[in-house]
């Protein structure tokens, strides 16, 4: 069976499930909820991934593979219904990219929430956040 390491939090994660949701995986995988935060190392995770970031994907030999964009078409290549990144040509291209899309549409969301939440009041960097903002904005405006 494989093993996702996965934080309830985390927006990566969830991609993830979804696309276990929609390919029909997911009683093949089982959930293994991972505490993570940005400031305190789990030791367990980090031997699973050197970066310590969730969602982490065991498959059935132990090889462990991170980041989201690996672990989805790794799971994509495991059912045999219509996959979620065409093999090859221009659609795989637009699929590839769309995922790219949105996922620095989340980082720049996740950086944003940290930047107004986690750093002391007297120390925002507005520009920064300002940033932060666009990138959320431009992406959503090219969905």
């Amino acid at each position: 069976m494989l093993k996702l390491r996965n934080s309830a939090t985390s927006p990566y994660v969830r991609k993830v499930r979804v696309l276990l949701l929609e390919t029909g995986l997911e009683d093949r995988v089982e959930l293994i909820d991972t505490q993570v935060t940005p400031t305190n190392p789990n030791a367990e995770l980090n031997v699973d991934n050197p970066i310590g970031k969730v969602p982490v994907l065991l498959t059935e030999n132990g090889m462990a593979l991170y980041d989201s964009p690996v672990i989805c078409e790794y799971l994509d290549s495991l059912h045999s219904g219509t996959k979620m990144f065409p093999v090859n040509g221009v659609s795989r291209w637009l699929a590839l990219r769309r995922q790219a899309l949105g996922d620095g549409l989340l980082d720049a969301a996740i950086l944003g929430r940290y930047e107004s939440t986690l750093r002391p009041a007297a120390k925002l960097w507005q520009d920064w956040l300002d940033a932060q903002i666009g990138k959320i904005d431009r992406s959503l405006g090219a969905m």
